[in-house]
């Protein structure tokens, strides 16, 4: 590595990226290509899959795990209710709970379900907001008019 050289640079140099990269616009499409094939023949010659992932896949939940993380799933969504019920106080509680229950229960067959709590708040949040919105639309239209 010379004195002008940055480590990015280096590494941009031993990976073969430096001369085939076109400034900030990348490689050029045919480049791309070779560079593709360049590195599925370099795994081949490894012995290693190159439309393989890198990633193992995930182990299989065992029926405890499912269960534990279906407890914590609904103690999320119990607080997803709590959260939207305090931010929309001006509609029922009913209202709330049956919101996010339809929509959790929408979800049922989510593959991934790190992110259902968060994704039931979200589109709960948005259809109450419209909720809100006729509530207090029509609580304009009840008010007597000051004259």
């Amino acid at each position: 590595m010379s004195d002008s050289d940055t480590p990015d640079d280096t590494y941009l140099a031993q990976t073969g990226f430096a001369s085939t990269t076109r400034g900030d616009r990348g490689p050029a499409p045919e480049e791309d290509e070779i560079l593709i094939e360049e590195r599925r023949a370099g795994a081949a010659d490894e012995g290693v899959d190159a439309h393989e992932s890198p990633v193992p896949p995930a182990a299989e939940e065992t029926p405890e795990e499912a269960a534990e993380r279906a407890r914590l799933e609904e103690a999320d969504v119990e607080k997803v209710v709590e959260r939207l019920a305090e931010r929309f106080s001006d509609v029922p509680v009913e209202v709330v709970e049956e919101t996010v229950t339809e929509i959790h229960e929408s979800m049922e067959d989510a593959a991934v379900r790190d992110f259902v709590p968060r994704i039931v708040e979200h589109d709960a949040r948005d259809r109450l907001r419209e909720v809100e919105e006729e509530i207090d639309g029509s609580s304009a239209d009840e008010a007597p008019s000051a004259r």
